[in-house]
């Protein structure tokens, strides 16, 4: 695989993510294309149980807000080499 096929970016993380996990940030190595969803999963594959319940709610849907680059983002937009991603925390509700 080409390098142009890979970006990297900085996920920080906030909250009870950064509580639980005793990390601030962390750089990944994504394949080009990747989106907010492929950060949550891959961070849910990798910290396994210890932030699954913080991730996803009891539908199984993605849980958490995030910003790019300091704007608000959705799960499916596309990130850039280079790309900031804070983990902003939960979405509010019951």
């Amino acid at each position: 695989m080409d390098t142009d096929d890979k970006i990297t970016i900085r996920v920080k993380l906030t909250s009870v993510l950064r509580t639980r996990l005793k990390i601030k940030e962390i750089d990944y190595v994504m394949p080009a294309g990747s989106t907010l969803r492929q950060v949550a999963e891959r961070l849910a594959s990798e910290y396994g149980s210890d932030i699954t319940d913080i991730i996803f709610g009891a539908d199984g849907k993605i849980n958490l807000r995030f910003a790019v680059d300091k704007h608000v983002a959705s799960l499916d937009d596309v990130l850039v080499d280079g790309s900031k991603v804070m983990v902003l925390g939960q979405i509010g509700g019951g």
